[in-house]
């Protein structure tokens, strides 16, 4: 009889102890994922940060300005407009080259 309540003791502490052990890893699983999660936040964070400044900056006179000479060619009033053609060079000694030289050059650079 003893035995027997020793038994259903210890069944009844292991299966206890096998809930509780459950229980505290699907926690530390919650935990850990957690964690990710935040670590995500701060990145995003962070991130958007940063964009939200590049993009006070592109809003800015200077940076339009930039942006419209650079990419556009815009100049101001009494300025002029200089374009310098530096493929022209390498142009002219590609024409000199024969058609299979064209080819050795694709294939090999």
């Amino acid at each position: 009889m003893r035995l027997i309540i020793q038994l259903l003791i210890i069944l009844l502490l292991s299966t206890v102890t096998l809930a509780l052990s459950k229980d505290v890893y699907t926690q530390f699983k919650k935990f850990r994922e957690i964690s990710n999660i935040e670590n995500k936040v701060q990145k995003s964070a962070e991130e958007n940060k940063e964009l939200e400044e590049k993009l006070e900056e592109s809003k800015s006179e200077f940076s339009l300005e930039k942006e419209a000479r650079s990419k556009l060619g815009y100049q101001k009033r009494g300025e002029v407009l200089y374009v310098v053609d530096l493929g022209g060079a390498d142009k002219e000694t590609t024409k000199k080259k024969e058609n299979w030289q064209k080819w050795l050059d694709l294939f090999l650079h």
